[in-house]
């Protein structure tokens, strides 16, 4: 039994120590899986610029494990900054990026390049940032900001103002400036002697566009043809002399196909001056947008994609509409084309064009934590489920079609395309705003719906649940601990109660051997000594004729002589165990008075019993009653014929 309980709680000691390391793996796991972070930089290649240079931006994204997919925006003043190039996507204030990691990498780079197009200190800034390491785990991030500064160009006259007068009196101006500066008054030259009196330019340069004829310092009249939606031009005039003043009037609000005069007027130290003019034509405006119109809105495609937000993963390519040419954008698969429709205000709306019937749907995009959905209008070739009816939605402020069994339902089916290019029905929680992929003709049953919606969370159940589990893992455990302690304080006690019925069973053995050696003794008459291994048992050494108080005859007696004998002997005497201080068990005869006449024997009996010590006797006298009651009851009264043959052999 010892042994089978020493083995009990090694098993246990091993359960145990494997609980409380599956749980500290756990908690480790969630504890790893939290500490993940990720942080932005943004580095420029020049803090100040001047107008008209560039500047790249350059985002860093660091992760503190290997980085797995990373995705933000860039936000720049539009107003002083125009994205140019770069590895994102999108303009007018705001440019997108996504990107992947290798698995090995813990940090992802991307530059992007802006024009600067007005004077002023532009900022740089990144939002809407999401970092996933390479476990799928969410690494929190901390946005960058930075910001430019655009000066004017050097050397360049700013200096605007309305143009007024004609040809004529600008070839007029020009004849008095010149008398005005080769004219000198005999008052005024001492004077002026100090000064300098040279109010020539030495180069002029426009941008856009050329001037005829070639500059000439002695040439004051220019003209030049720009593009239709020139609205002013940026003039570099320098003078010959640094100390010659420049100012520029009439360089802005150009109207095309009319005469937008710019005049250059240069001032001397003496304050002499002349005048250079520029006539500036823009070209004929000539509407070359495609126009279409739906739901009856007038929109036309849109030509300038810098300030649009292109959807992600689509490519820039050429198609037709009523034998236009167009540009639209293609899914990586080829499987959706789509176009961006705009109006003279400037709004940017997203259609999905089919060229084959040259028809649009509204592009609306439904973007989860691992995947993206385009909502669709089946067609007509695409079965309904059945049981289901079509009724309008409004899915992030646009109707589409929808379908459901019943009015109340908050699980509705929509059509839609993943970014592989699959289209069919998603179950829709319009809740929790979850899409699952729709199977027909299948019974869910209630264990199906529940691994469905765990399956189609934005997050796994694990990733979610860590906490809780390793809570519960940790109850658990003790809860377990608290039980097998239990088992093994009653495995104790059944231990030590099966050992105690040992001790009694043992007990009883001897006092089973102390009665047959008792017995022994007794049929034996001829010995007179108490033999060995007895133990305590008192037999009385008087011959046989003593104790009867008659001879015996020298004849050899029959079997059934010496049986009477030995009955006659000892039917006076009875033998009861007592436990000694020793805590042996040991056998005390103890005479009992028959009648009145005195046996020899007897009294040798009872004096041997009268020896025990005087505490002893009081303990025994109540054992051999009970002791001398049971055997009277159970011994028979006279021995059998087998066991006469028995003694007699």
């Amino acid at each position: 039994m010892k042994k089978y309980t020493n083995t009990f709680k090694r098993l246990l000691a091993g359960f145990l120590i494997l609980i409380i390391c599956l749980t500290g793996t756990a908690y480790m796991d969630t504890t790893r899986s939290q500490a993940a972070t990720a942080s932005i930089t943004i580095a420029l290649s020049a803090s100040s610029i001047q107008k008209g240079g560039s500047v790249t931006a350059t985002v860093k994204v660091s992760c503190s494990d290997a980085i797995g997919a990373v995705s933000f925006c860039l936000s720049y003043d539009s107003s002083i900054l125009e994205y140019s190039s770069g590895s994102g996507s999108g303009g007018g204030g705001t440019v997108r990026y996504a990107g992947y990691g290798d698995g090995s990498s813990t940090s992802i780079s991307a530059s992007f390049t802006f024009s600067a197009i007005a004077t002023g200190t532009a900022s740089l800034s990144t939002g809407s940032t999401e970092v996933y390491a390479w476990d799928e785990s969410y690494c929190s991030t901390t946005d960058a900001g930075c910001s430019v500064t655009v000066t004017a160009a050097s050397g360049a006259a700013t200096t605007e103002a309305p143009a007024s007068g004609d040809s004529t009196a600008e070839e007029a101006a020009s004849n008095d400036n010149t008398e005005s500066s080769t004219t000198e008054a005999p008052t005024t030259e001492a004077t002026t002697e100090t000064y300098s009196d040279n109010c020539y330019l030495a180069s002029l340069e426009i941008t856009p566009g050329t001037y005829e004829p070639e500059f000439s310092r002695d040439q004051y009249t220019y003209t030049a043809t720009v593009p239709s939606d020139t609205e002013s031009l940026a003039i570099n005039a320098i003078p010959e002399d640094n100390t010659a003043l420049v100012s520029i009037d009439g360089n802005s609000d150009f109207v095309a196909g009319e005469v937008n005069k710019i005049t250059i007027t240069v001032t001397a130290e003496t304050g002499d001056q002349k005048i250079y003019y520029l006539n500036v034509t823009p070209e004929e405006a000539v509407d070359t947008r495609v126009y279409v119109t739906l739901n009856g809105v007038e929109y036309f495609f849109a030509q300038d994609y810098n300030h649009f937000m292109i959807p992600e993963g689509f490519s820039e390519t050429t198609g037709s509409y009523q034998g236009n040419e167009i540009i639209m954008f293609t899914s990586p698969n080829g499987a959706i084309n789509c176009v961006c429709l705009t109006n003279d205000e400037g709004d940017e709306n997203w259609f999905i064009y089919d060229e084959t019937d040259e028809s649009f749907i509204p592009f609306i995009e439904a973007t989860a934590s691992y995947n993206r959905y385009l909502i669709l209008t089946p067609g007509a070739d695409v079965a309904i489920p059945d049981g289901y009816n079509e009724f309008t939605y409004t899915f992030d402020g646009t109707d589409i079609s929808a379908y459901h069994m019943n009015d109340s339902d908050e699980i509705i089916l929509i059509y839609a395309m993943n970014v592989e290019g699959e289209a069919g029905f998603y179950r829709y929680d319009t809740i929790e705003n979850t899409f699952l992929r729709y199977i027909s003709d299948l019974e869910i049953t209630e264990a199906d719906t529940a691994t469905a919606s765990d399956a189609s969370a934005d997050e796994t159940f694990l990733d979610k649940y860590k906490d809780v589990i390793a809570i519960i893992a940790i109850i658990v455990s003790l809860i377990l601990l608290i039980v097998i302690i239990c088992l093994i304080v009653v495995l104790a006690k059944i231990s030590k109660k099966h050992g105690d019925t040992d001790d009694i069973d043992d007990t009883a053995d001897t006092e089973d051997d102390a009665d047959n050696e008792m017995h022994n003794e007794a049929n034996d008459p001829d010995d007179s000594a108490e033999p060995a291994g007895t133990d305590g048992i008192i037999v009385s050494s008087v011959p046989v004729e003593a104790a009867l108080g008659e001879s015996v005859s020298d004849d050899t007696p029959s079997s059934s002589d010496v049986d009477t004998l030995i009955d006659s002997a000892f039917s006076g005497i009875q033998f009861t165990p007592h436990v000694s201080s020793n805590s042996k068990p040991r056998m005390s005869a103890v005479p009992v008075a028959t009648s009145s006449t005195e046996d020899p024997a007897s009294d040798i009996l009872t004096e041997e019993t009268a020896s025990e010590p005087a505490a002893e006797t009081a303990t025994e006298e109540t054992t051999t009653e009970e002791t001398a009651t049971e055997e009277s009851a159970s011994k028979p009264a006279t021995d059998s014929p087998a066991d006469d043959t028995e003694d007699n052999e």
